[in-house]
Protein backbone atom coordinates (compact mmCIF):
# COMPACT_ATOMS: atom_id res chain seq x y z
CA UNK A 1 0.00 0.00 0.00
CA UNK A 2 2.73 2.46 0.92
CA UNK A 3 4.56 1.79 -2.33
CA UNK A 4 1.39 2.10 -4.39
CA UNK A 5 1.50 -1.60 -5.29
CA UNK A 6 -2.25 -2.05 -4.99
CA UNK A 7 -2.57 -5.22 -7.04
CA UNK A 8 0.06 -6.93 -4.90
CA UNK A 9 -1.77 -5.74 -1.76
CA UNK A 10 -5.05 -7.26 -2.96
CA UNK A 11 -3.33 -10.54 -3.87
CA UNK A 12 -1.75 -10.69 -0.41
CA UNK A 13 -5.18 -10.30 1.19
CA UNK A 14 -6.47 -13.26 -0.83
CA UNK A 15 -3.35 -15.33 -0.20
CA UNK A 16 -3.82 -14.83 3.55
CA UNK A 17 -7.15 -16.71 3.44
CA UNK A 18 -6.14 -19.37 0.91
CA UNK A 19 -6.24 -22.04 3.60
CA UNK A 20 -9.13 -24.03 2.08
CA UNK A 21 -10.42 -24.98 -1.36
CA UNK A 22 -12.55 -21.84 -1.75
CA UNK A 23 -9.73 -19.54 -0.69
CA UNK A 24 -7.17 -21.24 -2.91
CA UNK A 25 -9.45 -21.10 -5.95
CA UNK A 26 -10.28 -17.45 -5.31
CA UNK A 27 -6.61 -16.53 -5.06
CA UNK A 28 -5.90 -18.28 -8.37
CA UNK A 29 -8.82 -16.58 -10.15
CA UNK A 30 -7.61 -13.22 -8.89
CA UNK A 31 -4.06 -13.85 -10.09
CA UNK A 32 -5.30 -14.84 -13.56
CA UNK A 33 -7.69 -11.86 -13.68
CA UNK A 34 -10.83 -13.97 -14.07
CA UNK A 35 -12.88 -11.37 -12.24
CA UNK A 36 -16.36 -12.50 -13.32
CA UNK A 37 -15.72 -16.05 -12.18
CA UNK A 38 -14.19 -14.69 -8.98
CA UNK A 39 -17.32 -12.67 -8.18
CA UNK A 40 -19.53 -15.69 -8.76
CA UNK A 41 -17.61 -18.10 -6.55
CA UNK A 42 -16.68 -15.98 -3.49
CA UNK A 43 -19.49 -16.33 -0.90
CA UNK A 44 -20.88 -13.17 0.68
CA UNK A 45 -19.92 -14.39 4.17
CA UNK A 46 -16.29 -13.80 3.23
CA UNK A 47 -17.00 -10.11 3.40
CA UNK A 48 -13.55 -8.75 2.57
CA UNK A 49 -12.95 -10.93 -0.48
CA UNK A 50 -16.60 -10.58 -1.53
CA UNK A 51 -16.41 -6.77 -1.65
CA UNK A 52 -13.17 -6.84 -3.61
CA UNK A 53 -14.46 -9.47 -6.04
CA UNK A 54 -17.69 -7.58 -6.70
CA UNK A 55 -15.81 -4.36 -7.40
CA UNK A 56 -13.31 -6.01 -9.75
CA UNK A 57 -16.09 -7.75 -11.68
CA UNK A 58 -17.60 -4.38 -12.58
CA UNK A 59 -14.29 -2.44 -12.67
CA UNK A 60 -11.65 -4.88 -13.99
CA UNK A 61 -8.13 -3.98 -12.92
CA UNK A 62 -9.22 -1.21 -10.53
CA UNK A 63 -7.34 -2.45 -7.49
CA UNK A 64 -7.34 0.98 -5.86
CA UNK A 65 -11.12 1.07 -5.99
CA UNK A 66 -11.29 -2.53 -4.78
CA UNK A 67 -9.32 -1.61 -1.65
CA UNK A 68 -11.34 1.58 -1.21
CA UNK A 69 -14.51 -0.53 -1.19
CA UNK A 70 -13.40 -2.01 2.12
CA UNK A 71 -14.31 -0.24 5.36
CA UNK A 72 -11.89 2.60 6.01
CA UNK A 73 -11.11 1.29 9.47
CA UNK A 74 -10.10 -2.09 8.05
CA UNK A 75 -7.58 -0.58 5.64
CA UNK A 76 -6.23 1.64 8.41
CA UNK A 77 -5.81 -1.45 10.60
CA UNK A 78 -3.47 -2.98 8.02
CA UNK A 79 -1.53 0.26 7.58
CA UNK A 80 -1.18 1.01 11.28
CA UNK A 81 -0.04 -2.54 11.97
CA UNK A 82 2.80 -1.96 9.51
CA UNK A 83 3.56 1.44 11.06
CA UNK A 84 3.73 -0.18 14.50
CA UNK A 85 6.09 -2.84 13.18
CA UNK A 86 8.34 -0.12 11.73
CA UNK A 87 8.25 1.76 15.03
CA UNK A 88 9.39 -1.34 16.91
CA UNK A 89 12.29 -1.74 14.50
CA UNK A 90 13.28 1.90 15.06
CA UNK A 91 13.13 1.53 18.85
CA UNK A 92 15.24 -1.65 18.76
CA UNK A 93 17.86 -0.07 16.50
CA UNK A 94 17.94 3.06 18.64
CA UNK A 95 18.63 0.93 21.71
CA UNK A 96 21.38 -1.02 19.96
CA UNK A 97 23.13 2.06 18.57
CA UNK A 98 22.54 4.62 21.31
CA UNK A 99 21.61 2.78 24.49
CA UNK A 100 18.61 3.29 26.72
CA UNK A 101 19.14 6.90 27.78
CA UNK A 102 17.92 10.17 26.31
CA UNK A 103 19.86 12.11 23.68
CA UNK A 104 20.06 15.79 22.84
CA UNK A 105 17.38 16.49 20.24
CA UNK A 106 14.97 13.87 21.59
CA UNK A 107 11.28 14.71 21.90
CA UNK A 108 9.43 14.91 25.22
CA UNK A 109 5.95 16.08 26.17
CA UNK A 110 5.48 19.77 26.90
CA UNK A 111 4.62 20.19 30.60
CA UNK A 112 0.90 20.12 31.32
CA UNK A 113 0.84 23.78 32.34
CA UNK A 114 1.89 24.87 28.86
CA UNK A 115 0.48 22.02 26.82
CA UNK A 116 -1.91 22.61 23.97
CA UNK A 117 -2.67 19.83 21.56
CA UNK A 118 -2.07 20.24 17.84
CA UNK A 119 -4.78 19.29 15.35
CA UNK A 120 -4.20 17.15 12.30
CA UNK A 121 -6.89 16.76 9.63
CA UNK A 122 -7.11 14.08 6.99
CA UNK A 123 -6.96 14.94 3.29
CA UNK A 124 -10.65 15.81 3.18
CA UNK A 125 -10.55 17.81 6.38
CA UNK A 126 -13.20 15.54 7.83
CA UNK A 127 -11.32 13.79 10.63
CA UNK A 128 -9.44 15.59 13.36
CA UNK A 129 -6.81 14.03 15.59
CA UNK A 130 -5.47 15.80 18.65
CA UNK A 131 -1.72 15.38 18.86
CA UNK A 132 0.08 16.34 22.09
CA UNK A 133 2.61 19.15 21.97
CA UNK A 134 6.22 18.08 22.21
CA UNK A 135 9.58 19.79 22.39
CA UNK A 136 13.23 18.89 21.88
CA UNK A 137 15.60 18.61 24.82
CA UNK A 138 19.20 19.79 24.93
CA UNK A 139 22.27 17.89 26.05
CA UNK A 140 22.05 19.04 29.67
CA UNK A 141 18.40 18.00 30.03
CA UNK A 142 19.08 14.71 28.28
CA UNK A 143 21.38 13.64 31.15
CA UNK A 144 18.47 13.65 33.60
CA UNK A 145 15.70 12.43 31.28
CA UNK A 146 14.86 8.71 31.49
CA UNK A 147 14.23 6.75 28.31
CA UNK A 148 10.61 6.26 29.35
CA UNK A 149 10.03 10.01 28.88
CA UNK A 150 11.50 10.08 25.38
CA UNK A 151 8.93 9.98 22.57
CA UNK A 152 9.50 8.48 19.14
CA UNK A 153 6.97 9.47 16.48
CA UNK A 154 4.89 6.85 14.76
CA UNK A 155 4.77 7.19 10.97
CA UNK A 156 2.02 9.56 9.88
CA UNK A 157 1.21 13.19 9.41
CA UNK A 158 1.39 16.07 11.86
CA UNK A 159 4.22 14.87 14.10
CA UNK A 160 7.49 16.58 15.00
CA UNK A 161 10.79 14.79 14.37
CA UNK A 162 13.78 14.32 16.68
CA UNK A 163 16.96 16.22 15.81
CA UNK A 164 19.52 13.45 16.33
CA UNK A 165 20.53 10.02 15.11
CA UNK A 166 17.04 8.63 15.66
CA UNK A 167 15.87 10.41 12.52
CA UNK A 168 18.51 8.59 10.49
CA UNK A 169 17.42 5.27 12.03
CA UNK A 170 13.82 5.97 10.96
CA UNK A 171 14.92 6.67 7.43
CA UNK A 172 17.16 3.60 7.28
CA UNK A 173 14.52 1.22 8.63
CA UNK A 174 11.85 2.44 6.20
CA UNK A 175 14.27 2.45 3.26
CA UNK A 176 14.66 -1.33 3.57
CA UNK A 177 11.05 -1.59 2.37
CA UNK A 178 11.48 1.14 -0.20
CA UNK A 179 9.34 3.73 1.59
CA UNK A 180 9.84 7.04 3.39
CA UNK A 181 9.02 6.98 7.11
CA UNK A 182 7.08 10.24 7.03
CA UNK A 183 6.07 10.83 3.42
CA UNK A 184 4.46 7.42 2.92
CA UNK A 185 1.53 8.32 5.19
CA UNK A 186 0.58 11.05 2.71
CA UNK A 187 1.83 10.00 -0.72
CA UNK A 188 1.26 6.29 -0.11
CA UNK A 189 -2.47 6.69 0.50
CA UNK A 190 -3.31 9.65 -1.76
CA UNK A 191 -4.79 7.36 -4.42
CA UNK A 192 -7.27 6.05 -1.88
CA UNK A 193 -8.35 9.53 -0.86
CA UNK A 194 -7.09 9.90 2.70
CA UNK A 195 -4.00 10.54 4.77
CA UNK A 196 -3.03 9.07 8.12
CA UNK A 197 -2.27 10.95 11.30
CA UNK A 198 0.85 10.19 13.27
CA UNK A 199 1.26 9.65 17.00
CA UNK A 200 3.95 9.45 19.67
CA UNK A 201 4.99 6.46 21.73
CA UNK A 202 7.44 6.30 24.65
CA UNK A 203 10.82 4.90 23.64
CA UNK A 204 10.86 2.63 26.70
CA UNK A 205 8.07 1.26 28.86
CA UNK A 206 8.84 0.60 32.50
CA UNK A 207 7.90 -2.87 33.70
CA UNK A 208 6.57 -2.93 37.26
CA UNK A 209 5.71 -5.72 39.71
CA UNK A 210 8.49 -7.83 38.20
CA UNK A 211 8.77 -11.33 39.64
CA UNK A 212 10.95 -14.21 38.48
CA UNK A 213 10.31 -17.78 39.60
CA UNK A 214 12.70 -20.64 38.81
CA UNK A 215 11.52 -24.22 38.47
CA UNK A 216 13.56 -27.39 37.93
CA UNK A 217 11.04 -29.74 36.33
CA UNK A 218 7.29 -30.16 36.51
CA UNK A 219 4.76 -32.49 34.98
CA UNK A 220 2.96 -31.11 31.96
CA UNK A 221 -0.37 -31.15 33.81
CA UNK A 222 0.90 -29.37 36.94
CA UNK A 223 -0.26 -25.83 37.70
CA UNK A 224 2.82 -23.59 37.55
CA UNK A 225 1.31 -20.13 38.06
CA UNK A 226 -1.87 -19.12 39.83
CA UNK A 227 -3.83 -16.32 38.22
CA UNK A 228 -3.86 -13.18 40.37
CA UNK A 229 -7.47 -12.37 39.49
CA UNK A 230 -8.94 -15.81 40.03
CA UNK A 231 -7.13 -18.26 42.26
CA UNK A 232 -9.20 -21.02 40.74
CA UNK A 233 -7.56 -20.57 37.33
CA UNK A 234 -4.00 -21.49 36.48
CA UNK A 235 -1.48 -21.55 33.66
CA UNK A 236 -0.32 -25.08 33.09
CA UNK A 237 3.16 -26.18 32.19
CA UNK A 238 3.83 -26.07 28.45
CA UNK A 239 5.58 -28.85 26.53
CA UNK A 240 6.42 -29.43 22.86
CA UNK A 241 3.57 -30.83 20.75
CA UNK A 242 3.33 -34.58 21.19
CA UNK A 243 4.47 -34.78 24.80
CA UNK A 244 2.15 -36.78 27.01
CA UNK A 245 0.98 -35.94 30.52
CA UNK A 246 3.64 -38.24 31.93
CA UNK A 247 6.46 -36.16 30.46
CA UNK A 248 8.26 -33.44 32.39
CA UNK A 249 9.22 -29.94 31.27
CA UNK A 250 11.91 -27.68 32.62
CA UNK A 251 14.09 -26.36 33.98
CA UNK A 252 12.92 -22.85 33.25
CA UNK A 253 11.68 -19.50 34.51
CA UNK A 254 8.27 -17.98 35.05
CA UNK A 255 8.47 -14.20 34.58
CA UNK A 256 5.57 -11.95 35.56
CA UNK A 257 5.31 -8.17 35.29
CA UNK A 258 2.94 -5.29 34.55
CA UNK A 259 3.15 -2.90 31.59
CA UNK A 260 1.32 0.27 30.67
CA UNK A 261 -1.45 0.25 28.07
CA UNK A 262 -0.18 -0.20 24.52
CA UNK A 263 2.92 -2.14 25.56
CA UNK A 264 3.48 -5.75 24.59
CA UNK A 265 4.75 -8.42 26.96
CA UNK A 266 6.30 -10.30 24.04
CA UNK A 267 8.53 -7.32 23.29
CA UNK A 268 9.65 -7.12 26.92
CA UNK A 269 10.50 -10.83 26.93
CA UNK A 270 12.33 -10.46 23.63
CA UNK A 271 14.58 -7.78 25.11
CA UNK A 272 15.12 -9.90 28.21
CA UNK A 273 16.08 -12.99 26.19
CA UNK A 274 18.24 -11.18 23.63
Amino acid sequence: LMRGEYREAVELLFDAVAYDEVGSEAAELLRTEQFQALAQMVPWKRKQEFKIAQHLSSHPGDYVGALASLPRGQVLLYVRAYFSWLWNQVASQRMLRCGRGALAGDLVLVSSERSRSRSFFDSEGSFQVQLPRVRQIDEVEARSTPGSKVLIPLAGGGTEVPDNGTLKIMQDVAAVDGVDYFEMARSGMTDMGFTISGAYRPFLAEATDVQVQHFDAVREDEVMVTDNHDKGLGIRGMAPLGFGASEHVGPGLVVSFSLSSGSYATMALRELIE
